[in-house]
């Protein structure tokens, strides 16, 4: 095939293979730093110039919104004279939400239904835990049971069980350790028999938490909620009862382009599947030395089975690494080649030699910043490192990991600058706000407990009053509040607004969030405080500037 003029010099051999394939299905494994996703933009480029496939009947799918940005941003420039926006670009998620939408009358789910983030699922389950049977196992450490309870409620959406099926097998596993319990309690020997009764409360907590499951998933129904994991759960389902449907989507989405599919769970493959077809039409790229979310239920499985789910799949193998250099590569594949579940291939690059890999191991991460500071300053005061700028620290999670070596640096006198901790949205004046969007878009009494936030300065009575009452607030008259202990006028005046607020949100008479934010700015006093704390921090002396952050 003729290379097109279009395409630069600097592609390599294997990215052009993946760039100009047809006809059947495309598995691109793509080493770290190979260009993978420079290989989907320049491929949807030529499906659209070589007139392949019109820019609407493309749908190219990524990870994250961030990924997802990155990746319309860079179409765009690669094709200035097409509107990037007629292509369908976007993350699975926001997919399976447009579809769910866009079909509203076939979809299982209610209309005006809403989606609940990370963050909102939490809250809802938390506020929900009496109802869910899950308060009496919590025995300490709240938010790591409740984040493992969600961790199973989501697996087992994305793995298509349904609660009673998974019901019944966890209640044969119950009955299963406790016969065994029984047995071992007839012999001798208080280790075993303690081990096998430590089984049965195991399985009987199991019982409770996906007993709870079966009622969560009958909640989110009554109160028009739907998670991450049954947007894409709701998704298969509509398109598995509409085949018509099945095939109206073939026939729109002639390419499908997906990024990062080593971390796809299994219900994005079902539903991958459903919309490819025979695969003809797929190209996927992924790496199965990076999937790094197995923990949210994506499986490399996926990928590795690939070529025996589509027949005749062509797999290209990118394997130069353009981003590092020769010690970083050959030391990563060092750990990467023993990783038993991975398509062979061997990484290089041709960027040269560099400097040596330094190892820093100590056995725990405060010590581990000591010693990483340490090492830097030697460094520094050696002449190897000139400026401090030119050193950079990547973390696996800035938010968990930044604080300790941030302190260390700073305790030997290291400059830092700490970037992406994604603190604005743990702050508990953001986190407090949000609780209140929550309030404002929730249609059952569940949503009032996000009223009682620190950030509408009630007083003690009026929190203590709201703690007690047990009905739904917007069914309280304007004039009750008062017999019910609210006797502060201010307090009044606050949730009133604030109730009133509700009420033009749900009834979708409001012109935009931004003014619903306006107005939740305005009832909760937090703009006035903040530009009164903004003056006090900006105020200078004589001869000298203060700098500060302002706290909105």
């Amino acid at each position: 095939m003729n290379t097109p003029s279009y395409l630069p010099n600097y592609l390599t051999p294997e990215q052009r293979d993946a760039i100009l394939h047809t006809g059947s299905p495309l598995l691109t494994i793509a080493g770290p730093g190979s260009g993978k996703t420079e290989v989907i933009t320049w491929r949807v480029m030529y499906l659209v110039r070589a007139g392949l496939v019109a820019p609407e009947h493309l749908l190219v799918t990524t990870f994250t919104n961030k990924a997802a940005l990155e990746l319309k941003d860079r179409i765009q420039q690669k094709l200035p004279d097409v509107h990037v926006e007629a292509m369908q670009v976007g993350t699975l998620h926001s997919f399976c939400a447009d579809l769910l939408r866009r079909y509203q009358s076939r979809s299982p789910l209610p209309r005006g239904f809403h989606i609940l983030d990370q963050h909102g699922q939490f809250l809802f389950v938390y506020t929900q835990r009496k109802t869910l049977g899950l308060n009496a196992l919590v025995k300490g450490r709240p938010h790591d049971f409740f984040s493992n309870v969600l961790r199973l409620f989501n697996l087992a959406t994305e793995e298509l069980v349904e609660p009673e099926r998974l019901g019944e097998w966890c209640e044969c596993q119950r009955v299963e350790a406790e016969a065994n319990a029984a047995e071992v309690a007839c012999g001798r020997g208080k280790t075993k028999a303690k081990k096998a009764a430590s089984e049965v409360e195991r399985w009987y907590e199991e019982t409770v938490v996906i007993e709870a499951y079966r009622q969560y998933v009958d909640l989110l129904r009554e109160n028009r909620l739907v998670d991450f994991a049954f947007l894409q759960r709701h998704a298969y389902d509509l398109l598995t009862a509409n085949p018509e449907l099945v095939a109206e989507l073939r026939d729109r989405y002639r390419a499908i382009l997906v990024d990062e599919y080593q971390d796809t769970n299994a219900v994005q493959e079902h539903l991958l599947q459903l919309l490819a077809g025979d695969g003809a039409s797929l190209t996927v790229v992924g790496d199965d030395d990076q999937s790094i979310y197995r923990f949210r239920g994506a499986t490399v499985r996926n990928l590795l089975s690939f070529p025996e789910r589509y027949p005749g799949a062509r797999v290209v193998r990118l394997t130069q690494n353009f981003r590092s250099r020769e010690p970083i590569v050959t030391h990563s594949l060092d750990v990467i080649v023993r990783n038993p579940a991975r398509f062979e291939k061997e990484l290089f690059t041709q960027r040269g030699p560099g400097s040596d890999v330094l190892l820093i191991y100590e056995h725990s991460v405060g010590e581990e910043a000591v010693a990483l500071a340490d090492l830097l300053r030697r460094l520094h005061d050696a002449g190897k490192i000139r400026r401090w700028r030119d050193v950079v620290r990547l973390l696996r999670s800035v938010r968990s990991y930044a604080a300790p070596y941030a302190d260390a640096l700073r305790a030997a006198g290291i400059p830092v600058v700490v970037v992406g901790d994604a603190t604005l949205f743990e702050r508990d004046d953001i986190r407090q706000l949000v609780n209140l969007f929550t309030f404002l878009g929730a249609t059952k009494p569940w949503g009032d407990v996000h009223v009682r936030q620190p950030i509408l300065g009630l007083d003690e009575a009026t929190s203590a009053t709201l703690k007690a009452f047990s009905g739904y607030l917007l069914d309280v008259d304007d004039g009750e509040w008062q017999e019910m202990g609210v006797t502060s006028p201010t307090d009044r005046r606050k949730l009133l607004a604030l109730l009133s607020l509700k009420r033009c949100v749900q009834a979708k008479e409001h012109a935009s969030l931004l003014e619903v934010l306006y107005r939740l700015l305005a009832i909760t006093g937090y703009a006035s405080r903040c530009e009164l704390a903004g003056q006090a921090r900006f105020a200078v002396q004589p001869g000298c500037v203060q700098s500060a952050r302002c706290c909105l």
